[in-house]
């Protein structure tokens, strides 16, 4: 495994299996309840699909 082959696999495994549609789907009940305002919910789901989409440019693991 090279360096750069080692360091995308511990990204992944730092930031562990992330269900994306239920974060998504809390950030806006979230927003819903008030608990956060519709800025912040919307940069949460900003950053969800941030690191979804980085992790998905990445080569899958053979």
């Amino acid at each position: 495994m090279t360096d750069s082959e080692h360091a995308v696999e511990e990204l992944r495994l730092a930031l562990g299996p992330i269900d994306f549609i239920r974060a998504t789907r809390a950030a806006i009940a979230l927003q819903e309840t008030r608990t956060i305002d519709s800025t912040n919910a919307e940069r949460l789901v900003s950053a969800l699909g941030t690191i979804r989409d980085v992790l998905n440019s990445f080569p899958k693991p053979k």
